[in-house]
């Protein structure tokens, strides 16, 4: 993956809200994690 490529492409405003939803995935995906480990 040629990600040092990609940055020179895409403008700081897509990157800040392609962030945005990537850490929305990651919160979202630990928080399924947790209320799992609960459940068990």
């Amino acid at each position: 993956m040629s990600f040092g490529k990609e940055i020179k492409i895409i403008s700081p405003e897509m990157l800040r809200s392609k962030y945005k939803v990537y850490l929305k995935d990651i919160l979202a995906d630990c928080y399924k994690i947790e209320s799992r480990s609960h459940t068990k």
